[in-house]
């Protein structure tokens, strides 16, 4: 699937919009939808070309009648108010980034240095 990174960041703070809206909307069955919806507005409105709702709908796995329905939901949730200020985007970037960069090397050895197999577990192989 395509999009571009400003629609997926747009995307993401409509999302965070939306939590900051109605928190109780997220949860484990309807988080992909949620995304799904979001990032259809975000290609919307930033993408000059953006794909159809059937075609995101294939993508991401939600019928697209769903989509749609969804999507304007989400558009009436939030008064319609999907524009992303040059500030939004930028702290969006960065946390993004923050939760996405891989754990420095010697982190990871930090981290692996404090496992030590206990006295109490038998790390011996099994005959």
């Amino acid at each position: 699937m395509y999009c571009s990174e400003a629609a997926v960041i747009s995307a993401a703070v409509i999302a965070q919009r939306l939590y900051l809206h109605d928190s109780s909307l997220f949860c484990e069955q309807s988080i992909h939808k949620i995304l799904a919806a979001t990032l259809v507005i975000g290609a919307k409105f930033v993408d000059d070309k953006y794909y159809s709702n059937g075609y995101y709908a294939e993508c991401t796995g939600v019928d697209v009648q769903e989509l749609n329905l969804l999507e304007l939901t989400v558009l009436t949730l939030l008064d319609f108010r999907v524009f992303v200020s040059e500030q939004d985007y930028v702290d969006m970037t960065d946390r993004l980034r923050a939760v996405s960069e891989p754990i420095p090397p010697k982190w990871t050895a930090l981290l692996f240095q404090s496992i030590t197999p206990s006295a109490e577990v038998n790390t011996q192989p099994r005959p």
